[in-house]
Parts: structure tokens; sequence; C-alpha cells
């Protein structure tokens, strides 16, 4: 869908994940809440658009015009590309209105996968530890 017309359209709860919308006018979209993981977005006109609650991890939007866009909730990672160009952890200037952070504008970072998997990983772990211990303690309560 490459320089599609998407202009004032109602995109609430859509999965528009993985898609090429390269060069498309979302300019004053309702796109809440719409899932746009891994979304070729790259000079896509967004300006007005309200993307509360949008999923924007690994979504490129490099080059995207996104005046007075309403991100809050969005969530993004460290894969998501913003308008000029850059990852979160290049650095400012990402290209939101008036030069401010994706958080300042109410984005959200997403946890990264190894994180949460390295969290269940420990709490297996320490689970595993606490019933050792507790097997310990019951041979040692036996022996007195």
């Amino acid at each position: 869908m490459r320089a599609v017309d998407l202009s004032f359209a109602l995109l609430i709860d859509a999965d528009l994940s993985f898609s090429t919308l390269r060069e498309a006018d979302l300019t004053s979209a309702i796109a809440t809440r719409v899932d746009l993981r891994d979304t070729d977005l790259v000079l896509v006109d967004l300006g007005g658009t309200n993307l509360t609650d949008a999923d924007l991890r690994s979504a490129d939007l490099g080059g995207a015009t996104v005046t007075n866009t309403v991100w809050t909730g969005a969530l993004y990672d460290e894969d998501t590309v913003f308008p000029f160009s850059k990852r979160i952890d290049d650095g400012a200037p990402w290209g939101h209105d008036g030069g401010i952070s994706p958080w300042n504008a109410g984005m959200i970072p997403a946890p990264e996968p190894a994180a949460s998997t390295m969290m269940l990983v420990g709490l297996g772990g320490a689970s595993r530890d606490l019933q050792e211990c507790g097997d310990a303690g019951a041979q040692v309560g036996g022996l007195s």
C-alpha cells in the first residue's frame, strides 16, 4: 500500500503490522490502538494523527512528518526508527515536535524480549533455590 491516502481514516484497533505504508498520507487519522509493529512508515505524513496506545515496536518512521501527532501510550522499542532516522539509543533529536524525547511525548518503552526472558529464567532459578533451601531445612529439622 505504498503512497495510499488514509487521511482522516478511522483505523481504531486495526492490525497493520508488517505492512508497507511508505509515503502514505495519514494526516488527521484516528489510529488508536493500531498495531504498526514492523511496519514501513518511511516518509509517511502523520501530521495531526492520533496514535494513542499504538504499537510501534520495530516500526520505521524515518523521514515521517509528525507535526501535532498524538503519541500518548504508544509503544516503541530499541528497533523503532524515529523520524530523524534514529533509534532510541542514538540519542536526540528524534524528530518529535519541539525536539522532545519519545517518553516526553507520552510514548512508552516496550520491554526488551531478552529482559523478559531473563526475568522468567531468574524467577525459575529463584524458585528452585527456595525449594532446595526448604528441603535442607527439613533435613536439619529432622536431625534435632
